[in-house]
Order: structure tokens, then sequence, then C-alpha cells
């Protein structure tokens, strides 16, 4: 129930963001381009801009405290029946004078204009309903020297990259504002607080990523970078690209499994910024959510209409039998040969040893047994298992069905018997996959069973260490499943997305000999130690030398997981 209620949050989130996102197109588009076209602007002009930028961002505001705002009482200006501009009168983001006039025809220059956009960054940030940290970056302008009136407003906007507009040498604060410049400001504004951004700040040590969210959180999972299209690294935990990978900048790429920004061209000047626009992707945060999580869940999830505590309790019966007998030096207990659930007699082993030949025999005896029964009403089923994400067959895989198990062939099929329109409830399992309950109808139709499971991922992570010192290396490239991925400055790497099972893992550096071994991706998420030994001759190979692996994919692919039954009911 509190996951419904997390994921209901989450989608409510989306939705959120949709409709803010339409309106703000609206927003854009929907207003006349007169503004921008003007050499100079009134204070009626930046009065109808402020609050076009309160109505965009309006579903991310504090509504009640809005309206609880009034209209000051200027004798020259009608009482506005636009409530926005109502709020930036009331909350003061423009003022009269001392007479009680207005003067909206009172045209404005640049040090008012940024003035006023300055208290219109620090109302909204109090009144945003997901508050954002401030960010003030020192102006460069040679006009504005310290303890100059407009120092604080230009802090805040350049901190959130609205002042684009302007060049960086000389402000000219007494020159008339243009509506170019007016309309330039709000867009910026609108742009950081109304969408996902993703802040790149040019350090001394390197590339300082910055995130800010627009709506919810932003997923750090599978946060990684890479330089024009190369291979993808891990992004290190103080979000700092050191410039020693690439001296000369470039175009930059970063992604995360659940969001990915657009690639910019970055250099290593002082005091650039560079303010990009996140894209998330909703189906990968809707399937990482589904992951299952050890620390808070089993190892596999289980659906039954009723009955759901049973078949729980007697797969893990049945499992904890399949893994007695995987052990060769434990003697075979007449409980096991015994037990009710019809596990077979026949020792469990490896695929491909002598085992599987019995395990077919046995198979054709339950079907020829089934066909031998049909003239008494029990009906030959013919069932597969399927992985849900590569449609390949699961052999191996245990199929409940009431109080009997069966094991599917190489090609994934299995057979059982059952009574003419009787409704079975049929559990099926493998290793790395999570279980999946369903009722099936014997004759219901005359396909086969098809049964999918959808693999349990993990991420993959662990340590590159020489063999005889264990130092950490770095600059080691880790491939697995045609993932590569490089590890970072302390030898640790991380691989998303990966099946819960055994792969064949290679490892390969400079000055390394290159190892290639059978790992196990653990549900826990215990790290993995990778030992290289050191050449003996002292002769290092070059990154040329190397295997060239596919660099990890820029983003995830869209899966669908269905967990459907053909034939089922």
């Amino acid at each position: 129930m509190i996951q419904m209620s997390v994921q209901a949050l989450k989608a409510r989130s989306w939705v959120i963001l949709a409709i803010f996102l339409a309106g703000a197109l609206v927003g854009f588009l929907g207003e006349g381009g007169s503004l921008e076209s003007a050499s100079t602007v009134t204070r009626s002009d930046m009065l109808n801009e402020w609050a076009r930028v309160l109505r965009i961002l309006k579903p991310l505001l504090n509504i009640e405290a809005i309206e609880a705002l009034r209209m000051p009482p200027y004798v020259d200006i009608a009482p506005e029946r636009d409530d926005m501009a109502v709020a930036v009168l009331g909350a003061g983001l423009m003022q009269g004078f001392a007479d009680g006039r207005f003067l909206p025809e009172r045209q404005i220059s640049r040090g008012e204009g940024l003035l006023g956009a300055g208290r219109l960054e620090e109302f909204l940030r109090s009144s945003l309903r997901q508050r954002t940290i401030r960010r003030d970056r020192r102006p460069t302008f040679a006009d504005v020297p310290d303890g100059h009136w407009l120092l604080d407003s230009l802090g805040r906007l350049s901190g959130i990259g609205a002042m684009s507009a302007f060049s960086s040498e000389r402000l000219l604060p007494d020159r008339f504002l243009t509506g170019a410049e007016l309309r330039s400001i709000g867009n910026d504004i609108i742009q950081y607080f109304g969408q996902d951004v993703a802040i790149i700040e040019s350090t001394q040590q390197g590339l300082s990523i910055t995130l800010k969210p627009a709506i919810g959180e932003l997923s750090l999972r599978d946060l990684r970078y890479c330089w024009a299209g190369g291979i993808w690294h891990m992004m290190p935990d103080s979000l700092i690209i050191p410039w020693e990978e690439r001296k000369a900048g470039g175009r930059l790429h970063i992604a995360a499994a659940e969001w990915m920004v657009a690639p910019a061209d970055v250099i290593p000047a002082k005091d650039q910024s560079w303010f990009l626009a996140i894209r998330r992707n909703p189906v990968a945060a809707i399937q990482g959510r589904r992951i299952c999580d050890p620390a808070s869940a089993p190892v596999f999830t289980y659906t039954t209409a009723s009955g759901s505590e049973t078949a729980h309790d007697r797969l893990e019966a049945h499992l904890d039998a399949l893994y007695a007998k995987m052990r060769r030096n434990a003697p075979e207990t007449a409980a096991l040969r015994d037990a009710p659930t019809g596990i077979a007699s026949e020792p469990f082993g490896p695929p491909g040893q002598a085992q599987a030949a019995p395990q077919k025999t046995i198979q054709e005896d339950i079907y020829k047994e089934n066909i031998s029964k049909s003239a008494d009403g029990m009906l030959p089923v013919l069932g597969c298992v399927l992985d849900s994400l590569s449609r390949r067959p699961i052999g191996g895989a245990t199929i409940l069905v009431g109080n009997r198990d069966y094991t599917s062939e190489k090609d994934g099929t299995f057979r059982f018997s059952a009574p003419k329109d009787s409704l079975a409830e049929v559990t099926a399992y493998a290793e790395g996959y999570e279980a999946l309950t369903l009722k099936h109808r014997a004759g219901f139709r005359e396909t086969p069973l098809i049964i999918q499971l959808r693999p349990v991922q993990v991420v993959f992570e662990g340590v590159v260490v020489d063999l005889e010192s264990s130092q950490q290396i770095s600059g080691a490239r880790v491939k697995i499943d045609g993932k590569s991925v490089v590890s970072g400055s302390d030898g640790g790497f991380r691989i998303p997305r990966v099946a819960a099972t055994y792969h064949q893992l290679s490892c390969s550096a400079p000055g390394y000999m290159d190892t290639v071994e059978i790992a196990y991706a653990d549900v826990s998420g215990k790290p993995y130690e990778i030992r290289l030994k050191p050449l003996i001759s002292g002769v290092t190979s070059s990154d040329d030398a190397l295997p060239q692996d596919e660099p990890y994919p820029e983003f995830p692919v869209d899966i669908q997981n269905t967990q459907a039954a053909n034939g089922s009911e």
C-alpha cells in the first residue's frame, strides 16, 4: 500500500509537470511579440512581464500566499483585474512614488529593470512549493564595483542564468531597458524555475555539476558522463569532472537512468557557466522503481487471486529443496525423496552434465502419462517459459502446478496434465527472475501456455585493485554483458541493469594482465573485487592495444514488461 501511494504521488508529479510545460508553452507563444521589438519599455510593460512570469509558474507556487496579496491604492492606475499583476504590486516587486502615483508610462532604465528582476527572483524562491537553494555568482561588469546598489540583484540573476541578454564587459545601468532585454530576463527566470536544470560551472578543479529539479527529485541512479560520444564514465561522488580527462574541454554528455541532458560544448574558462535543460524519461523512472530492493522486499514477488501465502510457502520450500540438491556433499534424505511437492529424486547439476538426459526422460514419461489419461478427461498442457525482455527460452525453470512441480527443458518447454475445464494455479520461477503466478483453465485455448518471467536486474559495482599491493587501479576497463565502463580514481566501477545471475566478466588496464572470470551479480548489492596481476616484464600496454568495446548505451531502452501469459485466464 505504501509503494502504491508513492507511485501515485510520482504519477501526480508527472501530471503536474506535463500540465505546467503545456501552460509554459502557451505562455511563451500565446503573447504578442511587440515587446521584443520595442526600443524602450515602460513601467506598465515591466508589470505585465512580471505578471506573465508568475502566471506561467503558478502551478509551482504557493498560491494561497499569492491570493492573500492586495492591490496598493495607486491614484493613477485602475484596480488590476489580473490577479498576478495584483501580486506583483502587492508583494512590492514594483513600487510607486511618495505622492501615491505609479507612473505606468514612465520609461525604465536597465538598473531599475534588473533591480525589479532581483526582487522577482527573491519572491519566487520564497513562494515555491519546493524550495531551492539560492545561488549567487559575482558579476564581472567593469562598471559595477563592490558596494554598488545593484550588486545583490545581479548576483541573484547571474546565479540562475538570467543575464544572457547583457554583455559581460559593461552593464551601463543608466541606459534604457529594451523590450528584448526585458523579455529575455523573464524567459530566463521561467526556464530556470519552471524546468529541471543541470548547471555546469567551470572551476579550477574541473566541471562542477549541480542539479536543480522543478518538481520532485532527480534520481542519481546510474549518473554518468562521456566526452564526444566516447566511453561512458561513472560520475564522481563530488559531482566534479576533472579537467585532466579533457584539458581542452569539448562536447560533454551527461545522463542518468531516468533522465538525460542535451550535449553541450564546454571549455575550461574561468567563471563560465552553462544552464542545460534536463529531459526526463518517465518509462525508465517507473521501471527503476519496480526493481526489487533487497533492503525492503524479497528477492522475488508473486501475485495470486487467492491463497497467496500458501503459494509463497510452497515455493520457498521447493527452492530450499533445490538448493539442498545442488550441494554435492549433502546426501539426499528420505524426507526430500518423499516430499509431497513431487520433486524428482535425480541429482540436480549444472546444464550440460550427464544429469540432463534423465530429466528429459522424466518429462517425456510425464507427457506420455498425460496422453494416456486424456481418454479419462485429463488434458495435456504444453507451456513455454520465456525471458520477458529478450524473449529467449529459459531452461531449468521450476513450474509449480497445484502440489506438483515440473522443470522446463532447454528450449523452455514444459508439460503437465489437468482435468478438462479445471482452473489450475501455475507458479513459475527461475534463477535470476521474479516469480510469476497465474490462473490457467485446461482446454480454454488450444495455443501453448506462454509464461514470461521478468529478470531481476541489479547494479553491479565493485573495485579494481592490484593483486600484489591491493592498491586501487584507475582507468581499468570492465566489461560485462556488452556494457563497458572505466574505473574511477578510487578504482570503483558501477554497471546498472545487470541480471542477478552469473556473467562472464573481463577487465584490462595498462600495465596489467587481462583477466576473464565468472562473476555473480548479487541481489544484495555486495561489491565485487577484481584483482589484476602486474606484467612481470614491465612492458606496459597502451589504450590502443585494449579491445575496442562498445560504449555504454547513451540512454536506457524503452522496455515493455508485460509478464502476460498467452492462454491464461
